[in-house]
């Protein structure tokens, strides 16, 4: 079978679940991405890149990093990802990315029709399902939802909502990680007689990566951590619903009580919002942050911090992280 993924080809969540496919070696595997990134982003996939909805401005890893080589140009884009023009970039993305997206669909469509899929896979609704539900034509469609999807996006203008409800009547099939998430669907639109599934959205546990090992000093000593402190892990980068203010003002406070405590922030490193936060809560000497990207960032949330506390479930993380507002409870009950 040959399958099309449309997805940001930078997400750890659509490579994980992407490459099992990919390197099963059962199928053949396309990926369109929605974001600039390397050609070999997945291996044993063809990578296409096909940037809209103002994606095209992000020539820098996930999360709004600045990169290594900062300039003006990146730190001005980091403010629009991350910082104190976030709320204006959304607002503005929410008014462009539909005109952007009918601007695109004709040549998605050809895209489509070149490629000759057996099925198109848009692993998220806002902005490549929206795209997808307009330019696939004869091709099956499996759409996968998130929470975010509906609260964060196709609430937020009369436009997105139309896009996200005109996404689901046109999906032939249907995945998301909870039920919460499938009632929101059924709400908007999609056919309780379709095929859905719910399932872990970043393709499952990776069981043979979780193995009890003692801190790698050698890998400490890369990032500057001391050896036998409390080391605490914030995964999430910058996103537009996690509220990383609480993050950085909670440090002092859990310093305060734990002196030694340390922290490490992945997907941080040259974000100048980042920088601006560590100034005001003067924290510098406790904190080191890391390019979520490079392979070094995940072995030490991967080595130390499994030997030595507990799992706590990512949905209680991002409630707990996530704007007030945002937060459903009844996603909570999820197992």
């Amino acid at each position: 079978m040959h399958i099309s993924y449309l997805a940001d080809a930078r997400s750890p969540i659509a490579r994980n679940w992407i490459s099992y496919f990919a390197a099963s070696g059962k199928h053949r595997v396309t990926v369109i991405s929605s974001y600039p990134c390397a050609a070999d982003a997945i291996p044993g996939a063809r990578v296409i890149e096909f940037p809209f909805a103002l994606s095209s401005l992000s020539r820098s890893p996930m999360n709004g990093n600045a990169g290594h080589e900062s300039n003006f140009l990146n730190r001005i884009l980091a403010e629009f990802r991350s910082g104190r023009l976030l709320e204006p970039s959304n607002r503005l993305r929410s008014w462009i990315a539909p005109m952007d997206i009918e601007r695109k669909t004709r040549a998605m469509t050809a895209l489509i029709h070149d490629l000759k899929p057996d099925l198109v896979h848009a692993m998220r609704l806002p902005f490549e399902g929206f795209l997808a539900a307009a330019a696939v034509k004869t091709v099956p469609l499996l759409i996968s939802i998130w929470g975010n999807d509906f609260t964060l996006f196709a609430d937020r203008s009369r436009r997105l909502g139309e896009l996200a409800d005109a996404a689901l009547l046109r999906a032939d099939g249907l995945h998301c990680d909870c039920r919460r998430d499938l009632k929101a669907a059924f709400a908007r639109g999609f056919s309780q007689t379709k095929p859905w599934r719910v399932l872990p959205g970043n393709g499952g546990i990776q069981t043979d990566e979780y193995f009890k090992a003692k801190p790698d000093p050698d890998l400490l000593r890369e990032f500057g951590i001391p050896e036998g402190v409390p080391l605490i892990v914030n995964p999430r980068g910058f996103r537009v619903y996690i509220r990383n203010d609480n993050f950085f003002r909670a440090i002092p406070l859990v310093l305060k009580e734990f002196p030694r405590a340390f922290f490490v922030a992945t997907g941080m490193a040259g974000n100048p919002v980042a920088e601006r936060w560590i100034r005001h809560t003067h924290v510098k000497n406790s904190i080191v942050f890391c390019l979520s990207s490079t392979e070094s960032s995940w072995q030490l949330c991967l080595r130390p911090v499994r030997s030595r506390f507990r799992l706590v479930p990512m949905m209680e993380l991002r409630t707990l992280c996530s704007r007030p507002w945002r937060a459903d409870a009844s996603r909570l009950w999820e197992t």
